[in-house]
């Protein structure tokens, strides 16, 4: 049999759920599902009655195995594989991603839980940083010192803002950097999220930045959760008539330490979304008809990109579907669902595709939870290097592998070909075929 090409929205997916919520928040979600789809559900949580009396205070999931225990040999992770003819093209860049992952792999990654009573905070539009302020009630020098962390001395004028409203009770907040990126809101807000989900009471309510990315993407992972989120705004002082707890990451701009600071995402993913669906794909990430306007693979050089992956995945006999995602849904070009994106992405044996918020938003819903090496998803990411000075200044560190090494993924690198700019990119075909023999089989270019 050939490979088929399909689109995932063109597959024929007809599904009706219903959930009923019982034995305190318990949910049973009951699918039906029709031929062609990419799996059903699996996998749904056990109701027992001991799990049911401690689910009343706090959080008790069946846990992800940890993240150095997945593939030992590879923790901490240095770099990817390189596919390139240049041996010392591919020198410099394990020599040049060991050292910038050998900072970042220093020290623990876990946040530090700061649990104050009687504050006010705020978080406050710095261009794309957002950094916050949390400070005593009535004395703004009495505030969190944590400027590496993303927490700064409030302003005296911000200092004496009419509170906008009061929360009473137990709260937990965050603020991160771009929230109004896909991207980011899935390899750095939703980890930090997940940590501070895991650490508190059930009983704690949360304060979380207010955009249509974030509220989407967690009503969507999980309903639960989504109900004990109260939304606000930048630049408001809020006063909280009671606890506060916020989780201060070692640098603000950058996921340092390594590497188990993912795996209180890794356990929500699982558990959240239990869904393996036992029809897999290898995905294509197509930046053109996205919405981005620059990186755009040549339209000659893609479809030569696609007829070699579809060779390949014949001439190794891998039985699953080539699935073309640009994030949008063909027929009304509206963004596909968050659920719709994670669905997908759940299913993936390999994804393939230039580096983006496509990948770097979505690697976080490929499959948490993988016993050894060999049962992780492949990554295959296309980007610049030193010799695409036009694409992020030619730095080739200028992927999500920072965030993408603490998620349990096989990666593997091709770099643009030379002549690739800012808005249009190429990529070389046999060093693409050299990637996939050696994700699939032969190592050897036939």
């Amino acid at each position: 049999t050939t490979t088929k090409l399909v689109h995932y929205s063109e597959m024929s997916i007809k599904m009706t759920t219903k959930k009923y919520a019982f034995s305190a928040s318990i949910l049973l979600i009951v699918a039906t599902v029709t031929v062609n789809t990419l799996g059903s559900f699996q996998g749904l949580r056990r109701a027992q009655s001991v799990r049911r009396s401690l689910q009343a205070t706090s959080y008790l999931e069946d846990k992800v195995l940890p993240f150095d225990a997945i593939c030992p040999a590879e923790t901490p992770p240095k770099h990817g594989t390189l596919h390139n003819k240049n041996e010392k093209v591919i020198a410099h860049y394990n020599n040049f991603m060991t050292g910038v992952t050998s900072r970042l792999n220093k020290g623990d990654d876990t946040p530090q839980l700061v649990t104050r009573k009687n504050v006010k905070y705020a978080f406050w539009n710095k261009g794309s940083q957002y950094q916050a302020s949390m400070w005593a009630l009535k004395n703004p020098n009495d505030f969190l010192d944590a400027e590496k962390g993303g927490f700064m001395k409030p302003k005296p004028e911000d200092a004496k803002k009419v509170r906008a409203k009061v929360f009473k009770g137990d709260w937990a907040v965050f603020h991160g950097m771009w929230f109004k990126s896909y991207g980011h809101f899935g390899h750095d807000h939703l980890p930090t999220i997940a940590f501070l989900r895991e650490s508190v009471p059930k009983s704690t309510k949360f304060l979380l930045m207010d955009h249509p990315i974030a509220r989407r993407a967690i009503q969507e992972i999980d309903p639960t959760f989504y109900r004990r989120i109260t939304w606000i705004q930048p630049n408001t002082v809020y006063h909280i008539m009671g606890s506060l707890t916020v989780a201060v990451r070692r640098e603000f701009t950058h996921p340092v330490g390594c590497c188990g600071q993912f795996d209180p995402l890794r356990n929500w993913m699982a558990n959240s979304l239990p869904e393996d669906p036992p029809k897999k794909t290898v995905v294509y990430y197509q930046r053109r008809g996205s919405g981005s306007k620059s990186r755009l693979l040549d339209e000659e050089n893609e479809r030569q990109v696609l007829e070699h992956i579809a060779a390949a995945m014949q001439r190794q006999g891998l039985t699953e579907k080539l699935v073309l995602f640009n994030g949008r849904n063909p027929e009304t070009n509206e963004t596909m669902s968050v659920y719709d994106q994670f669905r997908l992405f759940r299913s993936a044996k390999t994804v393939i595709g230039p580096e983006g918020s496509g990948i770097g938003g979505n690697f976080v819903y490929t499959k948490p939870n993988p016993q050894n090496c060999d049962e992780r998803v492949q990554l295959l990411e296309f980007m610049g290097g030193r010799d695409t000075p036009e694409i992020h200044d030619g730095t080739t560190m200028a992927t999500h592998y920072q965030s993408i090494r603490k998620w349990p993924i096989e990666y593997h690198n091709i770099y643009f070909t030379p002549e690739s700019n800012k808005w249009t990119t190429f990529v070389n075909l046999d060093e693409l075929d050299s990637a996939l023999n050696a994700m699939w089989g032969n190592s050897e270019v036939n």
